[in-house]
């Protein structure tokens, strides 16, 4: 302690220690803009119609049940959200909609039973069941 009852801090501590503080604190600012620039520069999802993919007909189990998880996206993301109906095929149809459209999230399927089974009873699908895997995000 110097006289007068005063804490020299440099005698106190070392010189080292304050180099060290002063070094931290330009790394730390340097992370923080650095962290910054960053940041990506995108959109918010949805910032477009979702589209959900019923490979039913309209009227059925699976589009009421499609149409009611629709109401409830809609009024969580405040973004509207549209039935498509694609029957036919046993589901092959609205499934391969699905798989070659963009896949950006926007295209969604509404699953069923059918989509487990279809694969052991069609040769070709096996190779469509590895594409969507293969391109979902």
């Amino acid at each position: 302690m110097a006289s007068g009852g005063i804490i020299n801090r440099d005698s106190f501590c070392g010189k080292g220690f304050a180099v060290l503080r002063r070094r931290g604190l330009a790394i730390f600012a340097c992370a923080v803009v650095a962290g910054l620039g960053l940041t990506p520069a995108r959109a918010e999802y949805p910032d477009k119609i979702i589209k959900i993919v019923v490979p039913f007909a309209a009227g059925g189990g699976t589009d009421i049940m499609a149409r009611t998880t629709a109401q409830e996206i809609q009024t969580d993301l405040g973004k509207p959200v549209i039935i498509e109906n694609k029957p036919g095929a046993g589901t092959i149809i609205g499934t391969q909609t699905v798989a070659t459209s963009e896949p950006d999230g926007y295209s969604l399927l509404m699953a069923t039973f059918a989509h487990a089974v279809n694969p052991s009873l069609y040769k070709k699908l096996r190779s469509i069941r590895t594409g969507i895997s293969r391109r979902s995000p």
